[in-house]
């Protein structure tokens, strides 16, 4: 008599692992939503912190009220010494100097806003020819290329990093 296995077990068997394998699946699920959930909220808390920052920033305004403390002490000396001195006029000509703390003179953004324009219109018109240059373009290529043109029949002394009369190769 030939013994029939039973499938049974087997089934029972595969019907849990498709169990476990969907517990898991929603596990791992529910894990990356709580994840996210929580990498929403810290994004939120920094942003709101970020806002309170800024607002505390425009409204106290550190930077212009050591600026007007830097100019009312500088006042305050220029009278001392006027009140203090015969020849006021000269005191005067000489203190209209204010120390800033608020400056307006950087114009490095400026500078850089230029370069970046010569590079983006020197990477299009290198492409103008052939679509496909545009993507073999490298902005790399074209910043050396520029500083070449710049520095071209230029000789430049580091005489502070290297001594006079030492090979620089070396």
């Amino acid at each position: 008599m030939n013994a029939i296995p039973s499938t049974t077990g087997v089934t029972e068997i595969s019907d849990s692992i498709d169990q476990s394998n969907n517990l898991n699946e929603e596990d791992i699920e529910d894990e990356d939503d709580e994840e996210a959930q929580e990498d929403e909220e810290e994004l939120a808390h920094l942003q709101e912190e970020a806002r309170h920052h800024i607002d505390e920033q425009q409204k106290n305004r550190p930077l212009l009220l050591q600026q007007k403390k830097c100019e009312q002490e500088a006042n305050r000396d220029t009278k001392e010494k006027t009140d203090n001195s015969l020849n006021s006029k000269q005191i005067n000509s000489q203190s209209s100097h204010k120390p800033g703390v608020l400056r307006d003179d950087d114009t490095h953004l400026q500078v850089v806003l230029k370069v970046l324009r010569k590079v983006h219109e020197q990477f299009y018109q290198s492409g103008t020819n052939n679509t496909s240059s545009v993507i073999m373009s490298d902005v790399r290529t074209i910043i050396s290329e520029m500083k070449a043109k710049i520095l071209n029949g230029v000789r430049l002394a580091f005489s502070s990093v290297i001594p006079l009369g030492a090979d620089p190769m070396r």
